[in-house]
C-alpha cells in the first residue's frame, strides 16, 4: 500500500509528476472537466491525454485521439473513481468496478513512467485523490538529520538557524511577511532591522515579519515558471491566492533573495526602490520532503496542446528604499497571521 494523496490543481499553474511503477492508475476526482497526463519522462510535456467531461477523449500527437460522448461522467460536488491503462494494445479509460472501458486508443507506446493532474478548458479548480506507489529505488541523496525548515517570527533578535539567502553589502536571509492581502517573501536586512519584500513594482518595508529556520534544504537553478518538487512555499498571492516560492537572483554582483510566482513565470527581487523581474534565478527545495517524487525534473506549468494561452495582467508602483519612504509597514499597519 503506498500513501493516499490528497491534492488540487489550477488553471495554468505547475503540474507535478508522478512516478508510476506499474501499467495502470486509481484516482477520484471532483471537478466540472479533468485531464490525466501519461508520460514516459518527466519533462516539458506529456505523451498522452486522457480528457475526462462531458466529451471525453484519448489524444497523442503521434496516435490520433478517441472520442466518447460521456454526459455527467464527472460531477463538480462529489468524487468520482477511475482508472487508467496501458499496455501494447493500446491506453483505456474505464470507471471504478467496471471491467469494460468506456474508450480506448490504440497505440504502440507503452513504457509510461509518470503521470500528472491538470484540467482542460476549465476556470474552476479540480479535486484529486490517489494512491501514491512507495518508491521502489531511493535516490542518491544524503540524509539530513534534523533541521527542518520553519518559519520563526521575528522578535528583537534574529532566531537559531535562519537561513541565508544571499548578500548585498551584508548577509541576508529568507523572510516573508504581508502585504496588501498576499503573503510574500524577501529579503531581511540586519543593519535595516527589517524585512523588503518585492509587490507591485516596488518595494515594501515591513517589520511584523517572520524569518524561515533550518537547514534541510538546497538551491537549485531554475527558469519561468518550472517549479521543482519540493519547492519550499513561503506564501500566497493577493489573487487566488497563488502559492509563491522562495527564490533568488544574481544581480550587480550580489545575490538576493525574493519570490517566485508560477503565473508570472519569474523571480522578483525588491533592489532599490524596484521590484525586478528575472526569468532565471533559483529555487529554495527541501529534497527529502516527498520521497517519492521525481526529484531531478523541473515540473513545468503544462498546456494540453488545444487548450487556449491566456497572459495575466501586472501592476506597477514605486518606492525609495534607500531614504526608508513610502511604503512603510508597522504591525499596527498591517494584519498579519501567517
Amino acid at each position: 500500500m503506498g500513501d493516499i494523496i490528497e491534492i488540487t490543481t489550477w488553471p495554468k499553474h505547475r503540474h507535478i509528476f508522478y512516478k508510476v511503477n506499474s501499467s495502470s492508475i486509481n484516482f477520484e476526482v471532483k471537478a466540472d472537466n479533468a485531464a490525466v497526463g501519461l508520460a514516459k519522462e518527466a519533462g516539458m510535456k506529456c505523451d498522452y491525454w486522457v480528457v475526462l467531461g462531458d466529451r471525453s477523449f484519448i489524444h497523442a500527437p503521434n496516435s490520433g485521439i478517441q472520442f466518447a460522448h460521456t454526459p455527467n461522467i464527472i460531477s463538480n460536488s462529489e468524487y468520482r473513481k477511475f482508472w487508467i491503462s496501458w499496455s501494447k494494445n493500446g491506453v483505456c479509460l474505464g470507471q471504478n468496478g467496471e471491467l469494460e472501458p468506456i474508450m480506448k486508443l490504440e497505440c504502440k507506446e507503452q513504457n509510461f513512467n509518470y503521470f500528472t493532474f491538470s484540467m482542460h478548458r476549465s476556470i474552476a479548480p479540480a479535486h484529486w485523490r490517489f494512491e501514491l506507489p512507495p518508491p521502489q529505488i531511493k535516490r542518491p541523496l544524503k540524509t539530513v538529520e534534523g533541521g527542518k525548515l520553519q518559519w520563526i517570527k521575528y522578535e528583537d533578535s534574529m532566531p537559531k538557524n535562519a537561513v541565508c539567502g544571499g548578500h548585498e553589502h551584508e548577509m541576508l536571509f529568507v523572510a516573508r511577511g504581508g502585504v496588501r492581502g498576499s503573503l510574500t517573501p524577501g529579503k531581511y536586512v540586519s543593519s535595516k532591522a527589517a524585512v523588503f519584500v518585492p509587490w507591485g513594482g516596488t518595494t515594501y518595508k515591513l517589520t511584523n515579519v517572520e524569518i524561515l529556520c533550518g537547514y534541510d534544504c538546497v538551491w537549485k537553478p531554475s527558469w519561468a515558471d518550472n517549479i521543482p518538487v519540493g519547492a519550499v512555499e513561503a506564501g500566497y498571492s493577493e489573487v487566488d491566492r497563488e502559492p509563491l516560492y522562495v527564490g533568488r537572483v544574481k544581480h550587480n554582483g550580489f545575490i538576493i533573495p525574493g519570490k517566485v510566482q508560477p503565473s508570472h513565470k519569474v523571480c522578483y527581487i525588491p533592489y532599490k526602490n524596484e521590484e525586478k523581474a528575472f526569468k532565471y534565478y533559483e529555487i529554495l527545495i527541501e529534497p527529502n520532503q516527498y520521497p517519492g517524487f521525481a526529484y531531478d525534473s523541473l515540473i513545468p506549468s503544462i498546456k494540453i496542446d488545444i487548450e487556449p494561452n491566456i497572459d495575466d495582467d501586472r501592476n506597477s508602483n514605486n518606492y525609495d528604499e534607500e531614504n526608508d519612504e513610502g511604503h512603510y509597514y508597522s504591525e499596527d499597519d498591517e494584519d498579519y497571521n501567517a
